[in-house]
């Protein structure tokens, strides 16, 4: 309810699926919002939205340990890749 009338869209997962929360649940509370999809893998769910995201867009990853754990994989992967762009 507190992140929902931010976003634009919202993509939710799930980590441990026979132990945390169906997406289900927190999907539906987003839709109330905005576009909602689920994807049953965080890894590819948050390559999807990297590979859709544009300059300027935001992404963000709330939830579990769990969740930041399955994810760091994907973060790494992403450092090793430069985009050229302006540098600060």
């Amino acid at each position: 309810k507190a992140l929902g009338p931010f976003c634009a869209s919202a993509t939710v997962t799930e980590v441990f699926p026979r132990r945390g929360l169906k997406a289900e649940r927190p999907a539906a509370l987003f839709s109330r919002y905005c576009p909602t999809t689920t994807s049953p893998d965080p890894a590819a769910a948050w390559a999807h939205l990297q590979a859709r995201a544009i300059p300027g867009d935001a992404l963000l990853a709330t939830g579990s340990l769990f969740l930041i754990g399955a994810l760091y994989p994907v973060r790494e992967a992403a450092d090793r890749i430069r985009v050229p762009g302006p540098q600060p």
